[in-house]
C-alpha cells in the first residue's frame, strides 16, 4: 500500500468506482447550494476555476486538477466526494472530463416559468428576428450610456459593453440560439 495521500496518488481511470445516481446527486445540491450562496458569479467563478486547472487548455480536467479546482474554489467537499464525483461524471472512463458539460450539470434545469422569462428576453433581444442572439442585436439593446464608469468619463460605452459581452466568457460562439438556451436545461440535448 502507498503512503501517498490521496491527493498525491496517481489516478488510473481503470480503477474508478461506479458512483450511483442518487449519491452524486446528493454531492452536486451541495455544490449547488454553495453556487447559490455565492450569487451570479458562483457558476462564473467556478468555471474560472477549472479553467484556471486546466493545464493544457484542451477544456478537459484530469482527476488532479478536477481535485485541485474543487477543493481551491471552497466547495467544502472531502477528497472522496470529489473522487467520486469525478468518477460518476467520467462516464466513458477515458480519465477526461469535460468542464462545460459539469457546469451545465451544476445548473440544473430550467423550470417553465424561467424558460419562458428566457424565450420572453430572447425575443426582444434578437431585434432581426433571425433565432440568433449576435452582438449586433445586444449593441442595439444594450445601453451602456449610464454605466456608472461611462458617466464618470472613466470607460467608453464600447468598452464597458465588452466588459459586459465577456461575462459570458467563451460560452457560445458570438451567438445564442434557443436551442443553445434549451441545452443549459438539458446538458444532453
Amino acid at each position: 500500500m502507498s503512503n501517498a495521500s490521496p491527493a498525491t496518488r496517481k489516478f488510473s481511470p481503470e480503477k474508478q468506482r461506479n458512483v450511483g445516481i442518487d449519491y452524486a446527486e446528493t454531492i452536486l445540491d451541495r455544490v449547488r447550494g454553495i453556487l447559490a450562496k455565492r450569487g451570479p458569479g458562483g457558476i462564473l467563478g467556478i468555471g474560472k476555476q477549472f479553467r484556471i486547472a486546466d493545464k493544457n487548455r484542451n477544456g478537459q480536467l484530469d482527476r488532479e486538477e478536477f481535485l485541485y479546482a474543487m477543493r481551491d474554489f471552497g466547495t467544502g467537499l472531502n477528497d472522496k466526494e470529489i473522487s467520486d464525483l469525478y468518477a460518476y461524471f467520467d462516464k466513458d472512463r477515458n480519465g477526461s472530463l469535460d468542464y462545460n458539460e459539469f457546469l451545465l450539470s451544476l445548473r440544473g434545469n430550467m423550470n417553465n416559468f424561467r424558460r419562458a422569462l428566457v424565450e420572453q428576453a430572447f425575443d426582444i433581444i434578437d431585434a432581426d428576428k433571425s433565432g440568433d442572439l449576435t452582438i449586433a442585436d445586444l449593441k442595439g439593446i444594450y445601453n451602456a450610456s449610464q454605466h456608472p464608469e461611462v458617466k464618470a468619463g472613466r470607460k467608453t460605452e464600447d468598452a464597458v459593453l465588452t466588459e459586459f459581452l465577456h461575462t459570458f466568457e467563451s460560452m457560445y460562439d458570438y451567438y445564442v440560439t434557443l436551442i443553445k438556451i434549451d441545452s443549459l436545461s438539458n446538458p444532453f440535448l
